[in-house]
């Protein structure tokens, strides 16, 4: 429990904390209230030559979702230069790509599969139902895995990765040597030889 008044209210004891900008409240009403008069976050907008309003409107941003993570509000501060990102363009019109999905063709199968298992569209899930429950939930069910974000199908595919390198895909057959040599290739390493 926090110290302090509510700071809508100012007569109960604070329980909850703004995500945006930290104001202590009592109630999910006090929250809403909030959240409607006081927590409206604007961005300035860089000035420009022209003096145009369109860019200082796009710059107003209205915070109503308390579930926004911070790497979202400030993805300056998160995401890396581009020189620090491979050409992927290059990297797809490469000879050496090419070349190994040619020696490897379920390659291409297993990156699409890592790949689905990203995508919002797949985060459905099928599991079976318990043995001997006497007739009870019969067949598939299916359960929601919570709200789909990016980073909860980033950490799908790469819990896919994971299985592949510590070879615990019994499902799924994938050329581990093809599977490194992609990798090396996406971080700009030399390949190996393939003799």
């Amino acid at each position: 429990m926090m110290a302090g008044l509510c700071a809508v209210c100012e007569v109960q004891p604070a329980k909850y904390k703004c995500p945006v900008d930290g104001v202590s409240t009592c109630s999910l009403a006090c929250s809403k209230s909030h959240k409607g008069t006081t927590c409206a976050v604007t961005t300035a907008a860089p000035p420009s030559p022209e003096g145009s309003s369109s860019l200082a409107a796009a710059a107003t941003v209205s915070v109503t979702d308390a579930d926004v993570p911070a790497q979202q509000r400030q993805p300056s501060e998160q995401t890396p230069p581009a020189e620090e990102y491979p050409d992927f363009q290059r990297l797809a019109s490469s000879p050496e790509l090419q070349d190994l999905f040619k020696r490897s063709p379920s390659l291409r199968d297993s990156l699409q599969s890592i790949y689905a298992l990203t995508l919002e569209e797949n985060w459905m899930e099928t599991i079976r139902a318990r043995e001997n429950n006497r007739g009870r939930n019969r067949g598939p069910q299916t359960r929601r895995l919570g709200r789909w974000t990016e980073d909860k199908g980033f950490k799908r595919g790469l819990g896919k990765i994971k299985k592949i390198r510590n070879n615990d895909n019994r499902r799924d057959t994938i050329d581990l040597a093809g599977f490194g040599e992609f990798c090396r290739l996406v971080l700009g390493q030399q390949p190996l030889s393939h003799d």
